[in-house]
């Protein structure tokens, strides 16, 4: 065959395709697809999320009350160098509930507080130490995230797959060419 016989013409029909070219094709649909529902399960999620938190946060903002406490003792660094300004100590306290109840029992500080020092503290409705309220910002920052951690899983999974399929193809592309070429090879170096 000469060349120019080998060029392919207007006219000559569509170029053959090979059936590793057509699973490609419906992987490809199919993985953009699944995409396009991570996605949306993922900002669905997200909403889902920002909701659940931030009622969270409206129920511990209505049910939890800051009180001053009086230290009674001092306690023990769990974080930061000793006496330092973010040092999380839990420390004996004494503070009285919004029902007038006397309290006394370790709650959290930061910093170096001794005997005898004002704290402020969040008890719960029967008085007892209770952390802060959560900020209705956190619901924010939880729906941001989740949408952001289901979005690059679902998007790591579909690039696992796809690269998967692609060395499957490219297997199966390159036996293919081997048993094509074993059996072009003898008539092109003349060995027939």
């Amino acid at each position: 065959m000469r060349p120019d016989q080998a060029r392919r013409r207007p006219g000559d029909g569509p170029i053959p395709r090979r059936g590793t070219d057509r699973v490609a094709d419906v992987v490809g649909w199919l993985l953009s697809v699944l995409g396009l529902l991570a996605v949306v399960t993922a900002v669905l999620v997200s909403a889902q999320v920002h909701r659940t938190v931030l009622a969270r946060a409206e129920f511990e903002g209505a049910t939890r009350t800051q009180v001053q406490a009086i230290v009674v003792e001092d306690g023990v660094a769990l974080a930061a160098p000793e006496g330092g300004p973010l040092a999380i100590r839990w420390v004996q306290a004494r503070w009285t509930a919004p029902d007038g109840i006397e309290h006394i029992g370790p709650v959290a500080v930061r910093g170096g507080v001794e005997a005898g020092a004002s704290v402020p503290i969040w008890v719960d409705r029967m008085g007892l130490a209770v952390p802060a309220p959560a900020e209705p910002g956190l619901a924010v920052a939880a729906a941001v995230l989740a949408g952001i951690t289901l979005t690059s899983g679902a998007a790591f999974l579909l690039w696992l797959t796809w690269h998967g399929v692609q060395r499957w193809i490219f297997a199966r592309n390159a036996a293919r060419w081997e048993r094509d070429w074993a059996v072009v090879e003898p008539r092109w170096s003349g060995r027939i």
